[in-house]
């Protein structure tokens, strides 16, 4: 059956209760958050800074958690006197026993000579490591 309009009362006073589809959804996205923000209460691994190269270093890094995705924060400088036009890392988690356990990758274009950036890491899937690596992978200069 079809509601009506009944066109002598005001409009406000003919609001809608929300729906039951709207409690559950609210319900769904709560339990999504909580379990997101408790998730990211894990201690995070033993972490290692490396760069082979001398023109870019890694002055630090800290990580994120999330659900199903860990997020490693390096700030890279251009020690160098020319742009960097692109720099990419790489992070490597190991277990207790030194195998790989998952890798992630992140970049920035355009640093200046002697700046700094911050370089987001991404990886998935990654569970219970030990430690992680971050690691200077490539690096592209301006002539």
């Amino acid at each position: 059956m079809k509601k009506s309009i009944d066109w002598d009362k005001p409009i406000e006073t003919q609001k809608k209760k929300p729906s039951k589809i709207f409690a559950v959804l609210f319900a769904i996205v709560v339990f999504i958050i909580v379990y997101a923000v408790l998730s990211t209460g894990k201690t995070s691994p033993e972490k290692v800074m490396k760069s082979d190269n001398e023109q870019i270093s890694i002055v630090s890094m800290n990580e994120t958690l999330g659900y199903d995705m860990r997020t490693v924060h390096a700030v890279v400088k251009n020690n160098s006197t020319k742009l960097a036009s692109v720099i990419s890392l790489k992070s490597i988690y190991y277990d207790a026993a030194g195998n790989i356990v998952g890798t992630g990758n992140g970049g920035a274009l355009n640093v200046p000579a002697g700046q700094s950036r911050t370089v987001d890491i991404l990886s998935m899937s990654v569970q219970n490591p030990a430690k992680y690596n971050v690691e200077v992978s490539m690096v592209l200069f301006d002539q």
